[in-house]
């Protein structure tokens, strides 16, 4: 019954939409749109993965807002660029509350952000097929709808408008958001992960479809899955903020401490801590920041392709993300490929072996856009010698390292015939590559690995024979003569206990 009322809301929807004047020259969202910064450029590499990926609309902000007090004004953002025959949403962002200024004039609001608009509108050309109005957010008001139906006035009436929900609706916040949904061609609705706030952390995004189902137009459901990462001061003042690729470097770095925040008020979200350990080497390297913390808010690939997957009813989805490029985040371009392709959505590891006169470099590569959980214990590659004995180890880029004899019991170097490199945290696309370990003779070499996700699965790659490979730059960097690697790692040759 259920579906068969979302089903007929969708029908019904669409229908209102086009019966209005106008309305059929105009265009709703649909399939998998993505919302990318201001002044983004999509790179031509990125081109041909969008195409296979369906992705030909774009959400991108070109104007924001600023209110203080009973004042409010706009300015043009940076010029974006987007494939040819792409369509494109405008987007007006903003900070502060605007109520004041809205109750004060809302037609002078509206003709302000249309003059601040209306160069994109007109250099974007026949791709522009909308405004979206992302502010002021907050409870719906008769100023809010008035705003829009004063821009609607404004606007070419083959373009949509738009205007966005942040959060769980009430009763009564229904009841008020109907007047502003009948000024609307379509609602955004935010249902996951975090977007600008006053709090550098993020205002969490908390709207359900079930909430905008009933309001009357068509819904997007939109999504924000990239964390970042805040850096305080020890008496919390925000100093930066960190997109959360930092997150394998701060994990490798050992003048910090992590640990898990939150674990049981934010579980739709994993929290990780980074703090700055005590002593005069932390403080001469950091300065003043020591003691200082750095914390990141993670959403799960799992949770966001559920999430995804919830939604399938919806007239379309928007997917937020900072950037096209493959930088290292979390959850990017490369991960939602990875979803709407219908990949496997974990870590793949492949091993080789470059071989030395005393010994060889190993490297375990991750050939995907998934990462691991951050973790000390449950990420490891497990090499295996046999043939030789095992003189000496030099973990390189690994965090630390454990000898285990052919029963999996830790023992000293002499009685062991594997080495097992345990790794905080397997970074997307990540290589990591030992120092040598030195050997008695030519041996034969075998590769296992165990890694923990972030929604507690378990991926294991079982044992292969390690194939020899050329001499490379990265194994060169990580090398026997640079002993314990870039990480400043301290090794760990004596048995866990």
């Amino acid at each position: 019954m259920k579906r068969f009322r979302t089903l007929l809301f969708a029908a019904s929807a669409a229908a209102f939409a086009c019966g209005r004047p106008g309305a059929n020259r105009r265009v709703i969202p649909s399939g998998v749109a993505l919302g990318l910064p201001a002044g983004a450029v999509v790179p031509p590499a990125s081109v041909r993965r969008l195409t296979e990926m369906g992705v030909r609309t774009f959400f991108v902000p070109a104007v924001r807002g600023r209110a203080s007090g009973s004042r409010i004004s706009f300015e043009r953002l940076p010029a974006f660029r987007v494939p040819a025959g792409s369509r494109v949403y405008l987007e007006v962002v903003g900070d502060g509350d605007a109520s004041a200024a809205l109750e004060r004039a809302t037609g002078e609001a509206a003709a302000a952000l249309w003059a601040a608009l209306a160069p994109a509108v007109e250099s974007g050309g026949t791709g522009v097929a909308g405004v979206h109005v992302a502010w002021p957010t907050g409870p719906p008001s008769k100023t809010r709808a008035d705003l829009l139906r004063s821009l609607r006035s404004r606007i070419p009436p083959s373009l949509t408008i738009s205007a966005a929900v942040t959060s769980r609706l009430s009763e009564e916040e229904r009841k008020g958001w109907r007047g502003m949904a009948h000024a609307a061609d379509f609602l955004v609705v935010e249902t996951f992960g975090r977007g600008a706030g006053s709090d550098p952390a993020g205002l969490r995004y908390t709207g359900t479809l079930e909430d905008a189902g009933a309001l009357g137009v068509p819904v997007i459901a939109s999504y924000a899955p990239q964390g970042w990462g805040v850096r305080r001061s020890p008496d919390g003042t925000p100093s930066e903020v960190l997109p959360d690729a930092a997150v394998n470097a701060l994990s490798e770095d050992r003048r910090y401490d992590f640990s898990f925040g939150d674990l049981l008020t934010e579980t739709d979200e994993d929290v990780y801590v980074f703090s700055l350990r005590n002593g005069d080497a932390a403080r001469a390297a950091v300065g003043s920041a020591a003691g200082g913390t750095v914390t990141f808010r993670e959403r799960r690939v799992a949770d966001f392709t559920r999430s995804l997957a919830q939604a399938r009813f919806a007239a379309g989805k928007l997917v937020r993300l900072a950037s096209l490029e493959d930088d290292g985040r979390l959850i990017g371009l490369g991960v939602l490929e990875d979803i709407l392709l219908g990949r496997r959505l974990e870590p793949k590891l492949t091993f080789h072996a470059a071989l030395r006169e005393n010994g060889v470099i190993f490297t375990a590569a991750n050939e995907t856009s998934q990462s691991s959980a951050l973790s000390r214990l449950n990420n490891w590659v497990d090499l295996r010698v046999e043939g030789a004995r095992i003189l000496d180890v030099k973990p390189g880029d690994f965090d630390r390292y454990l000898f285990l004899d052919e029963k999996g019991r830790a023992v000293l170097a002499f009685r062991a015939n594997t080495v097992r490199f345990f790794e905080n945290f397997v970074a997307p696309s990540e290589m990591i590559t030992t120092g040598l370990v030195r050997l008695s003779g030519r041996a034969r070499l075998f590769a296992s690995a165990h890694m923990t996700l972030a929604d507690g699965s378990v991926v294991r790659i079982p044992e292969s024979a390690v194939p020899d490979s050329p001499t490379s730059a990265k194994a060169d960097a990580s090398g026997g003569e640079r002993g314990l690697g870039a990480k400043g790692q301290a090794v760990e040759g004596e048995p866990q206990r």
